[in-house]
């Protein structure tokens, strides 16, 4: 899934569709998620960036932020500067919603949280490319920390 949605990316990201054809071919050779539903949302995004206009959401920029935030918690890294006050509200949210006996992600496995968040990363739509590669970047590092930290 990951290499699916790197090319993903790759296309949504691309200013001119003229490696179109090679990113095809080498979506190509990756073979289906074993999983029908989860192949078929991440064939849908990738059907959208092939036609160079990737729905670009604000709704997909704060997904994406709140699963980094949640990933950098997991690994117990700090998250950038700008993102300390949604770091603090998330937490304060975790932190009622278990005084008042909610529901909370927590009560998971941290491993199985982790897949979880890296699962909806990669099925998550297009964010404005001005944010994507920080966003990139600071999931990776996140995911780094946490299978290193084991």
């Amino acid at each position: 899934m990951k290499q699916k949605a790197a090319l993903c990316v790759e296309l949504e990201q691309a200013e001119t569709v003229d490696g179109l054809s090679t990113v095809q071919a080498a979506w190509a050779e990756i073979p289906p998620l074993e999983n029908a539903d989860l192949e078929a949302v991440i064939e849908q995004r990738f059907q959208q960036a092939c036609t160079g206009d990737p729905k670009l959401s604000g709704e997909a920029l704060k997904n994406k932020e709140n699963l980094c935030l949640r990933l950098e918690i997991l690994a117990g890294i700090d998250s950038p500067p700008d993102a300390a006050k949604a770091r603090l509200a998330y937490q304060v949210a975790r932190l009622s919603a278990a005084m008042g006996g909610g529901d909370i992600e927590e009560s998971r496995e941290p491993q199985v949280e982790a897949e979880e968040i890296e699962q909806s990363w990669y099925l998550s739509g297009a964010a404005p490319s001005d944010q994507t590669a920080r966003l990139e970047q600071r999931f990776r590092k996140a995911c780094e920390a946490f299978y290193l930290r084991k």
